[in-house]
């Protein structure tokens, strides 16, 4: 898949079928590869681009970045691929990414879909991101070797730059989207499984964007996976083609 350069860094992303753009948004210290099952079903109705995040996955690693770089290197890579306008989908904190693209560039997108979304960060989910202090060696054997799939053998730079750069205050203030979701004036997909034991991605947050955004819809999922917060790729993608096709297909009036 492609690379390209920006803002002098060498970033990746996955382009995958045709039809209206979808860009998809990983989470924290994740990569494109979280979406890589659900390729073969939304290909057919979609063109894919799903980038890995500035210092995540195959992009370069960096050690610091301004706090504005992940939405500002979306706007460029849309620009560099000649897409005016995008159906945008972050899943945690690609949920903020994709929130904060819409409210800054409205006329780019048609329409949010976020998974297990996170308004604004709460001290309880920095106590538990933090859990680790940024060292890799104290994560399970078993999410190391996901870590160095997703990174490569650098894993625990990125970990250990992840963990600094989600620390900066002025990333999470550009990130506090609490004031702001009432701008989002395009449809958006809630969707989150029922658990109330996740903390990094509060329930509340759910049923409050279903409250603040005027477009919303919300789908609650029973519990996928470990902790509750995994959504079975085939049924997240139904649930993007049901929304897609029952509101965002739907002229208003």
């Amino acid at each position: 898949m492609p690379t390209t350069t920006i803002a002098g860094l060498s970033h990746y992303y996955d382009d995958v079928g045709s039809g209206e753009v979808l860009v998809m948004v990983h989470g924290a210290t994740g990569s494109a590869h979280a979406f890589e099952p659900q390729y073969p079903g939304l290909s057919t109705r979609f063109r894919v681009i799903a980038p890995d995040l500035r210092s995540m996955g195959r992009s370069e690693h960096v050690t610091e970045m301004p706090p504005t770089a992940w939405v500002d290197d979306l706007g460029e890579l849309l620009d560099q691929l000649g897409i005016d306008a995008v159906h945008v989908l972050g899943n945690s904190l690609g949920s903020r990414i994709a929130m904060r693209f819409a409210i800054n560039n409205p006329q780019r997108v048609r329409s949010v879909v976020v998974v297990n979304p996170i308004i604004a960060i709460t001290p309880e989910a920095t106590e538990r991101l933090n859990a680790s202090g940024g060292d890799g060696n104290r994560l399970p054997p078993a999410q190391q070797q996901e870590m160095e799939r997703r990174h490569g053998a650098d894993w625990k730079d990125v970990v250990w730059n992840y963990f600094n750069i989600r620390n900066k205050p002025e990333l999470q203030e550009f990130f506090n989207l609490r004031e702001l979701v009432p701008q989002i004036a395009v449809p958006m997909l809630i969707v989150r499984t029922d658990s109330t034991e996740d903390l990094t991605h509060p329930i509340l947050h759910t049923y409050e964007l279903r409250d603040r955004v005027p477009n919303s819809h919300m789908a609650i999922e029973p519990n996928f996976g470990a902790g509750g917060v995994r959504i079975a790729e085939d049924r997240l993608n139904e649930l993007i083609f049901r929304f897609h096709d029952q509101v965002v297909a739907v002229p208003v009036g």
